[in-house]
C-alpha cells in the first residue's frame, strides 16, 4: 500500500473500516492475511460481526487483535514467554524491596502505599523514564527529615530499577514491561512479512505506543487507519510531535461526527446516578438516541444490570463502556492535582480572596507543566515554603502562571 495513513467517515467507523478492508481484499489482497490492531477487545468485536455482515458467507476472518491483546502476543512468540505477574505478587516483590530501607515493615500496612507505588511503576515504565529521569524530579523536592515518606520518595529510584531487574531476573513481566519491550524489538517486516497490518489507535499515546507506532509506520506492510476529524489528527500531530506521512483522505473532513454534549452531574449514592441517566434518556427525543451517536461511561461494571433494568428505552441500543481507564491518561492527573490544590484552599474574608496551599500549588505546577520558565516559579514555591509560609494568596497565582507561560 503506498499510502501509510487512511481517513474514514466517523459516523459508522467500524462499518467503514469493514468496507475498507474488503475493498482491499477486492484489490486482490487476501482477508485471511490481515492482521487487525483496534483500541479495545470491544471495538475488535464488532468490527468482526461489520465484516462477516458485508461479506455475506463463510470465510477465514483476519486475526483481530485488542492493542494490549497484540502486545501479549508478540511478546510470547517473538521475545519471551514468561509469566504475567498479578498485583499482589508485585506488591510482595515491593514489600521485600522495601524492607532493606524501611526496616521493620508490616505488609499489611505497607499494601494500600504500594500498591499506589507499583501503579506509578507501571505509568513510569510505559512512558520509558529511567532511573536517572526520577531522581532529577525528586532531587528538589522538600521533605521533613527522617521521615517514611522521605526514605520511601529517596529511594524510590532504585527501588524503581531493582523492581523490573528482580521480575524479569525471576521469569515474571507485567503490562509496561511488554509494552516496553515489544516496542523497542518488534520488526514489523520480518515479523509479519507475509502479512498486511492495520492499526486503528487508542486516544492517547505513551511514550511506548509511539515508539512502536514510528516504527510500523517505516514499514512496508503497514496502514494506520483514522477517523477523518480534525479533532483527532491535531490531537495525533500534537502527540506524535513529528511530521506524519502521506494522508489518504476519503471524505471531506469534519470536526466530530456530531457537537459533543457533555453534562457533569454530582450525585450522593449510586442509585441516584442510575435515575438521573434515566430520567435524561427518557427525556431526550428517541430519534436522536442511537447506537452511533449515544454512548454511556459506567464508572465500573457494578452498575451495568441496573442500568440495563432500569434506565434504557426499550427498542434502542446504546453504546455502553464499563470501566474506561481514565487513570491512565494525563488528563486524570491534571484533574485529580487541580481538585487537590482547590480542597486545601482557604477562605479569607479579610481579603475577601482565596489562600492556596504553597505545597499544593508546587505539586500541581511540577506534575503538569513543561519548559524552562517553570523553574524559577517553582524555586520561588520551594524558598517560600522553607521560610515557613504555608499559603499565598490567590492574587499572587496569577503573576507566577502569566511568567511560566510568557517564559516557556
Amino acid at each position: 500500500m503506498s499510502e501509510k495513513i487512511v481517513l474514514l467517515e466517523p459516523k459508522n467507523f467500524l462499518a467503514n473500516l469493514a468496507e475498507y478492508i474488503i475493498d482491499r481484499c477486492k484489490a486482490g489482497e487476501k482477508i485471511e492475511n490481515f492482521i487487525l490492531i483496534m483500541p479495545n477487545r470491544r471495538s475488535g468485536v464488532y468490527l468482526r460481526y461489520f465484516i462477516t455482515q458485508k461479506i455475506g458467507k463463510s470465510v477465514i476472518l483476519p486475526m483481530i487483535f485488542s492493542i494490549d491483546d497484540f502486545v501479549d502476543y508478540h511478546y510470547e512468540n517473538f521475545i519471551t514467554r514468561d509469566k504475567k505477574l498479578n498485583e499482589p505478587d508485585a506488591l510482595y516483590v515491593l514489600y521485600n524491596l522495601y524492607k532493606d530501607y524501611l526496616g521493620a515493615l508490616d505488609f499489611w500496612e505497607f499494601a494500600p502505599l504500594g500498591k499506589r507505588i507499583y501503579n506509578d511503576f507501571e505509568e513510569l515504565k510505559i512512558y520509558r523514564r529511567t532511573k536517572e529521569e526520577i531522581q532529577a524530579v525528586l532531587m528538589d523536592l522538600d521533605l521533613p527529615d527522617n521521615s517514611k515518606t522521605r526514605i520511601l520518595l529517596e529511594n524510590y529510584p532504585a527501588v524503581y530499577e531493582r523492581f523490573y531487574d528482580t521480575i524479569y531476573k525471576n521469569g515474571f513481566s507485567t503490562r509496561s514491561m511488554r509494552y516496553f519491550l515489544t516496542a523497542e524489538k518488534i520488526d514489523w517486516e520480518r515479523d509479519y512479512k507475509d502479512f498486511s497490518l492495520v492499526m486503528c489507535l487508542p486516544f492517547l499515546l505513551t511514550e511506548s505506543e509511539k515508539l512502536f507506532l514510528r516504527k510500523a509506520l517505516n514499514s512496508e506492510n503497514f496502514t494506520l487507519v483514522l477517523q477523518n476529524s480534525k479533532f483527532v489528527l491535531d490531537e495525533l500531530k500534537n502527540q506524535f510531535e513529528e511530521n506524519l506521512p502521506p494522508i489518504a483522505v476519503s471524505s471531506e473532513q469534519s470536526l466530530l461526527p456530531r457537537d459533543l454534549q457533555v453534562e457533569l452531574i454530582s450525585t450522593d449514592d449510586d442509585i441516584s446516578e442510575i435515575y438521573l441517566v434515566a430520567n435524561k434518556l427518557a427525556n431526550s427525543d428517541a430519534k436522536e438516541l442511537s447506537s452511533i451517536d449515544t454512548a454511556i461511561v459506567l464508572p465500573d461494571s457494578s452498575k451495568l444490570v441496573p442500568l440495563l433494568e432500569f434506565a434504557l428505552p426499550e427498542g434502542i441500543d446504546f453504546n455502553v463502556s464499563m470501566g474506561y481507564p481514565i487513570k491512565l491518561t494525563g488528563y486524570f492527573t491534571f484533574f485529580k492535582d487541580f481538585l487537590e490544590l482547590l480542597n486545601f484552599t482557604q477562605y479569607d474574608p479579610e481579603t475577601d480572596s482565596c489562600l492556596i496551599n504553597v505545597k499544593k500549588l508546587k505539586n500541581f505546577l511540577e506534575r503538569n507543566f513543561d519548559g524552562e520558565g517553570i523553574s524559577d516559579t517553582l524555586m520561588f514555591l520551594k524558598v517560600l515554603g522553607s521560610s515557613g509560609y504555608s499559603l499565598i494568596s490567590e492574587k499572587i497565582t496569577p503573576l507566577l502562571v502569566d511568567e511560566l507561560i510568557s517564559d516557556e
